[in-house]
């Protein structure tokens, strides 16, 4: 195969394992689940009143932020692949997908460096409350 052509597959392998990355099932870090131990403080954080405890909030909020990154990073791959594609042997095109692919995988692994800090500190908050 040419060299722009395994070139090619690389956005295409990267969009097909997109969904396992993004995908809502529960990811493990350090033995400690996310989203298993942010429903653990939601419970613990409903008083008598049922308001909503300020953990809560800010463990909802975390889940949001990294669903939107994902979103914008699926959009950001998308987009360097599409201007790939359709580059027709103009090589700054080219040259531009690449960078964009490049910034979208290297946000991809600042994502998931957030995701494993914020995995840590809030299992290390509920076993220290628990």
């Amino acid at each position: 195969m040419k060299v722009l052509q395994k070139l090619a597959l690389i956005p295409m392998l990267i969009l097909l394992c997109a969904p396992l990355w993004l995908a809502p099932a529960p990811a493990v870090a350090g033995g400690v689940d996310l989203s298993s131990q942010l429903t653990n403080v939601g419970e613990a954080a409903y008083g008598e009143t049922g308001e909503t405890d300020l953990a809560v909030i800010i463990g909802g909020v975390i889940q949001a932020a990294f669903g939107l990154l994902g979103i914008v990073l699926l959009v950001l791959i998308l987009y360097g692949g599409y201007l790939w594609m359709t580059a027709g042997g103009n090589e700054e095109q080219v040259g531009k997908a690449k960078k964009i692919i490049t910034n979208a995988v290297i946000g991809l692994v600042i994502i998931m460096a957030a995701y494993a800090i914020a995995n840590f500190v809030v299992g290390a908050i509920t076993e220290s409350t628990t």
